[in-house]
């Protein structure tokens, strides 16, 4: 059962803010991507479907790493298949995703992140917010309303695509349900 508008997420434990982490190290661009990816499924150990997704995103990028990385820039830059910017997701190119970065950019100072290469709305730069700041109504509606709808998104046209970011995405909507939903503490528990 979700959170009803307006209540508070409880802070994310060890366990959640370490598996957002891995997630967010798995949606920038590819360095490592196996090593990200495994980590982030060790993690999500407890989730076995996220894990397993990860998992096999790993496999694909240790076989072919160039491969991964022209996926990444399908998927997220160049005409990306997914825009990886919250704000975008959400707003498109209005005003109001201008408020919106304006926003997610106050929230990483107020939490004293150091500002990511990306924009503020970036996916992964959300993910590191969302784990790291304390807990404030701010933070859980960035949560539930941007970063769970933005990721679902992002999913249905990777899916739709075939691509294999797509398991990624996955796994990222499968944890923000999991932290979002009512049962976050249950969420802790089940992280290994």
């Amino acid at each position: 059962m979700a959170l009803p508008h307006g209540a508070r997420l409880p802070a994310p434990g060890a366990r959640v803010s370490t598996a957002l982490l891995a997630l967010a190290r798995v949606l920038d661009y590819p360095t490592d991507l196996a090593a990200d990816a495994r980590a982030a499924s060790a993690a999500l150990a407890s989730l076995p479907v996220a894990a397993e997704r990860l998992l096999r995103l790993a496999d694909r990028a240790e076989r072919d790493p160039a491969a991964l990385e022209e996926a990444y820039v399908s998927a997220f830059e160049l005409a990306p298949l997914a825009s990886p910017f919250v704000g975008d997701q959400l707003f498109g190119a209005s005003q109001a995703r201008h408020l919106f970065l304006a926003r997610v950019g106050a929230m990483q100072r107020a939490a004293g992140l150091d500002p990511a290469p990306e924009l503020p709305d970036h996916l992964s730069a959300v993910l590191r917010l969302v784990a790291l700041a304390p807990p404030s109504p701010e933070r859980d509606d960035l949560a539930r309303d941007g970063a769970l709808p933005a990721a679902r998104q992002m999913l249905q046209a990777l899916e739709a695509a075939n691509h294999p970011y797509a398991d990624a995405l996955a796994a990222i909507a499968e944890v923000l349900e999991a932290t979002t939903n009512h049962a976050a503490p249950a969420a802790e528990e089940a992280l290994p």
